[in-house]
């Protein structure tokens, strides 16, 4: 689907952009490690070009929050983006 590595598009996944997707969509979770080089920016453009997206980010994570935070990663994904709010070692975007 991706190509040969993540820099490489060349598979069904070249040309496609997130923003042109269908905008009504079920909630959909964008989770990363606060140490990750998905950054606030990259993160935003994902949140922001997702129709009900929210932003869990995992502060003591970097990129496999599953191993580092395994405990809150299955909170996050069990749970709704409104629960996640209520966390207070992880920041929410909504």
């Amino acid at each position: 689907m991706q190509g040969p590595n993540e820099w490489t598009v060349t598979g069904a996944l070249r040309g496609w952009d997130v923003a042109t997707g269908s905008r009504d969509r079920p909630t959909t979770l964008v989770i990363r490690g606060r140490h990750d080089m998905c950054t606030d920016p990259i993160a935003a453009t994902l949140v922001e070009g997702i129709s009900n997206a929210c932003e869990v980010v995992l502060e003591e994570s970097s990129h496999t929050p599953v191993l580092e935070e395994t405990e809150r990663y299955l909170e996050a994904i069990s749970g709704s983006c409104g629960s996640v709010n209520e966390w207070s070692s992880a920041s929410y975007v909504a």
